[in-house]
């Protein structure tokens, strides 16, 4: 490249360069920032350090070519092997004891273009991004969690304090403190009242048909209709002597249908 070339190509370099740095930055107020860890962090310096080792060789090429105003055959061709040539090393990374030969360096250091290390960078920042996307979405997932927990909880709590006053089925389990066993329990609880609610459907449901049948007033039927609805209207209810009751009462309605 001719002094001209260099010029352009170093004045655009500089201002991707600021450009870059904006976006770097903009990346560090992310909110998701904080939230990353590990490896996603890693990633993040290892951007940071990319952008390092570009802005090192912008620095060498303005210092050579402030040399003088008129770069020398020799000026010019360190200028443009800066420019164009694979100038940029990166940061030396060790190499694994199992494939380092007995007189091979324990480290080795990259060297690439700028054109490459851009590359790069562009595709480490889309990874970054994405990355703090996530992070985000993960915080966001954990506070709905966390409020569905809460409100799950409250749920437990009071079915678990009407199942104990309308259920007979000994000790119950304490409420937990994980989503998915807080929402097992709810569906437990929850059962047993529908439960009984059922058994009490189906046993209004089979006398409404004894009296369609004209056994209304069958004493021996209201006797077995009586002790299921004693069973299932005290509190607490014994759902597995309900269930027997009730079955007891739906036998003798279809006996008594069958019987006509």
């Amino acid at each position: 490249m001719d002094r001209d070339e260099v010029d352009e190509v170093l004045a655009r370099r500089v201002a991707e360069s600021d450009r870059i740095a904006q976006s770097l930055l903009a990346m560090d107020d992310h909110p998701g920032h904080a939230l990353l860890v590990g490896a996603e962090r890693e990633a993040v310096a290892g951007l940071w350090a990319q952008f390092d080792a570009y802005r090192r060789l912008l620095d060498e090429v303005r210092e050579v070519r402030a040399r003088t105003e008129r770069p020398s055959p020799a000026d010019l061709a360190e200028l443009t092997e800066l420019l164009t040539g694979r100038a940029v090393e990166l940061d030396s990374r060790s190499v694994p004891l199992s494939r380092r030969g007995l007189t091979g360096p324990a480290v080795i250091a990259e060297r690439v273009a700028l054109d490459d290390l851009v590359t790069r960078m562009r595709e480490g920042y889309a990874h970054v991004v994405d990355l703090l996307a996530r992070a985000v979405d993960r915080r966001t997932a954990t506070e709905d969690d966390q409020r569905e927990l809460v409100r799950v909880r409250e749920q437990a709590h009071r079915l678990r304090a009407l199942v104990a006053e309308k259920i007979a089925v000994g000790a119950l389990p304490e409420v937990p403190d994980a989503l998915p066993e807080c929402r097992a329990l709810v569906a437990n609880l929850t059962g047993l009242l529908d439960r009984r609610t059922e058994l009490r459907g189906r046993l209004e449901a089979y006398r409404a048909k004894a009296t369609r049948l004209g056994h209304a007033e069958d004493a021996a039927l209201a006797a077995v209709h009586r002790a299921a609805h004693d069973v299932l209207f005290t509190a607490p209810c014994d759902l597995p002597e309900a269930t027997r009751a009730v079955g007891r009462y739906q036998q003798a309605v279809l006996d008594l249908a069958e019987a006509r």
